[in-house]
């Protein structure tokens, strides 16, 4: 066994979810632990096990490999800029005060540093975002019964990984660091994860100023962390006396600050994509911030990015803007053939005994568009919900899927594909490149080529078509896959000729890490609740 593969078993770099613990969050997913041949088009982002229908129609993927791509070494669940900082500090204190090379030795080291800086942070009371608060506000609530500040608070058993996972303050035995950070700051060109020469995770040397710039920060409360660290038990008085760590601390002004912000604006080290990709992004929000007057709204920047397309202004990114363009229109055809998908649940719910066949399951839904029978579908491409724009499209289609009423969820979705098939047009080739997954995956780009097979049709028969293969086997097929690997997520199956009513499903827009990139911007003191910040007017100026 490799020392790299020896380290990832150890961290236990599992698929998040129901196992990790205090930590809700759950898009990010680490490394396997096991070897799992996933074959092509095996939905990979939904849990080995799962039984909800997570992404029922494959469309996901196109949409992740978009937004990743932009904020890249941010995650769903990267909650707090001061981790990127505090973890190059502790790769940095373990490598100069423990002289070991054992995986398992880092892993116990990390997680009680975690732990620690949980127990730290519930102390305080008015932290956020921090792995294991949870478990620590929990123990602390039973310590703080009475006032005697030398109460002890044993936290060695939590933070072991190999304790039972009810005793532990996190169940991924990953820890934050394996199962969180690793990966984003490995991203950021912080870490260096693989080397199997030292098998260990290490800074890079565009990490260095970040674990010096910590360590000036908290001073000598870094020696005292570490003690309590090693006792792996701490007084209430202790961790009063560690309040310099608590992810708010970022001194304003300090080098600590400056150096989160080179670090997530991507100016350590040397240049990477990655790192533009990401930097252009914060650009983008911070120019909002600072013409909004007032801290964005994740809701609201895609709807911007999306109308702003290739002409952002100033020294903005052309591409990375109309990037974000796409990455919504991406977004919103998922959402219209979801919507698609749900009108049909309800057709065959509606069924006798909760059955019905694929040909009036259809039927019944392009009925409920309403389009005249002469009407081509080239003409329908051209012309169809050209009296809205598509943002009027998309909220009135999930406003009537909030209201239960199909019939206009189902005209509001095939006129929004409609309009999104006409914005394709728009998109230059280099930026639709980034959709460039595995073909076994629906993207804007295949349904576009799609509908031009079906120019020749009628609306009718093309709308038919349409949702037949696109939505209704679609589905099958994508859920037909997931239950190779013990996933069973059909919302309908297959029964005699028939379709047979199963389960629902809930239909979102997806969350692109842009509510973890604006508070990242707030922790660095670049975006305040007044929109951008002195310090961020800077930042934007300097390209």
């Amino acid at each position: 066994m490799t020392k790299e593969r020896q380290f990832i078993e150890v961290l236990g770099r599992g698929a998040l979810g129901p196992d990790c613990g205090d930590h809700s969050a759950g898009e990010e997913r680490a490394l396997p632990t096991s070897n799992v041949d996933l074959e092509p088009g095996f939905p990979e982002w939904t849990e080995i096990g799962q039984d909800s229908g997570l992404d029922p129609l494959g469309m996901q993927r196109p949409v992740e490999v978009l937004f990743q791509s932009l904020v890249p070494g941010i995650s769903t669940i990267t909650l707090r800029l001061r981790y990127y900082s505090f973890f190059a500090w502790v790769l940095e204190a373990f490598a100069k005060t423990e002289q070991d090379n054992d995986p398992r030795a880092f892993n116990a080291f990390h997680r009680r540093a975690e732990v620690l800086l949980a127990l730290v942070s519930a102390r305080d009371g008015n932290e956020v975002g921090v792995t294991g608060i949870d478990w620590a506000s929990r123990r602390l609530s039973h310590a703080a019964e009475g006032d005697d500040q030398g109460k002890t608070i044993e936290f060695y058993v939590a933070a072991d990984p190999d304790a039972p996972p009810e005793d532990r303050y996190l169940r991924n035995k990953g820890g934050a660091f394996g199962a969180i950070y690793s990966t984003q700051m490995y991203e950021m060109d912080l870490v260096e994860l693989y080397d199997e020469n030292i098998g260990l995770p290490y800074c890079t040397s565009a990490a260095v100023p970040l674990a010096k710039a910590f360590e000036e920060a908290v001073g000598s409360r870094s020696e005292e962390f570490l003690e309590v660290l090693d006792s792996g038990k701490a007084s209430l008085f202790q961790l009063d006396n560690l309040s310099a760590f608590l992810p708010s601390r970022v001194e304003a002004g300090s080098a600590e600050q400056a150096a989160l912000v080179d670090a997530l604006l991507g100016r350590l080290g040397q240049p990477s994509i990655a790192n533009v990709h990401r930097r252009e992004t914060l650009k983008l929000v911070l120019a909002r911030a600072e013409a909004l007057g007032k801290r964005p709204r994740t809701d609201e920047l895609k709807w911007e990015f999306f109308e702003l397309a290739d002409k952002p202004g100033g020294n903005l990114s052309d591409e990375v803007c109309e990037a974000w363009a796409l990455y919504q229109a991406s977004d919103l055809l998922r959402l219209a053939y979801e919507c698609l998908l749900k009108a049909s649940l309800v057709e065959v719910r509606g069924g006798a005994g909760g059955r019905l066949t694929i040909g009036a399951t259809v039927s019944s839904l392009v009925e409920a568009v309403g389009v005249p029978g002469e009407t081509t579908f080239k003409d329908f491409l051209a012309t169809s919900g050209e009296d809205e724009t598509i943002r009027e499209l998309a909220e009135a289609m999930l406003s009537a899927q909030g209201a239960g009423e199909t019939e206009e969820m189902v005209a509001r979705a095939v006129r929004l594909a409609a309009r999104l098939y006409r914005r394709a047009a728009d998109f230059s080739p280099g930026v639709l490149e980034w959709l460039n997954v595995d073909e076994y995956f629906q993207s804007l780009v295949t349904e576009v080529q799609f509908y031009q097979t079906l120019l020749g049709l009628s609306a009718k028969e093309a709308l038919g078509r349409i949702i037949t293969e696109r939505v209704v086997k679609r589905h099958l097929w994508v859920a037909s896959r997931k239950l190779r690997y013990k996933a069973y997520t059909f919302l309908f199956e297959p029964d005699e000729g028939a379709l047979r009513y199963r389960d629902d499903f809930k239909i979102s827009p997806s969350s692109p890490r842009l509510d973890q990139a604006i508070q990242f911007l707030v922790d660095g003191g670049l975006v305040g609740e007044s929109g951008i910040t002195p310090r961020g007017k800077a930042e934007l100026a300097k390209g």
